[in-house]
């Protein structure tokens, strides 16, 4: 076996593992202007952390439902299926699963906001 390109490789393979861990939630300040205006146009904003996240601090206004409950309280989103949806969690992975369920589900343009204080501290 080639040692060197099996140490090579596998440093390769950690290096891009922590990239991707550490850059995955992040929206640039374009985009989260963009979630702010939909915020202002009166887009519903839905906080997909759990009810203690949400209870330690949150986007006013938001609607807190985890992402793990979509399924069982989606009628809590109203019936209107165009109106547009900006989710937000803590870094971005659950409100891009909550995005795919709603997007699954009739909703016609949902936004995956990433991590609630990139979104707060980007707030103008």
């Amino acid at each position: 076996m080639n040692w060197p390109l099996v140490l090579i490789l596998a440093s390769l393979g950690a290096f891009f593992l922590v990239y991707y861990l550490r850059h995955r939630g992040e929206r640039s300040d374009e985009q989260l202007n963009e979630h702010w205006q939909r915020i202002q146009q009166g887009a519903l904003i839905l906080d997909v952390r759990t009810a203690q996240e949400f209870s330690q601090g949150h986007i006013e206004g938001a609607l807190n439902i985890p992402h793990n409950e979509i399924e069982q309280r989606i009628a809590e989103l109203g019936p209107d299926k165009s109106r547009i949806v900006v989710a937000y969690c803590a870094v971005g992975g659950r409100s891009e699963k909550a995005k795919q369920q709603l997007l699954a589900h009739g909703f016609k343009q949902v936004y995956n906001a990433g991590g609630y204080i990139d979104l707060l501290n980007s707030k103008s």
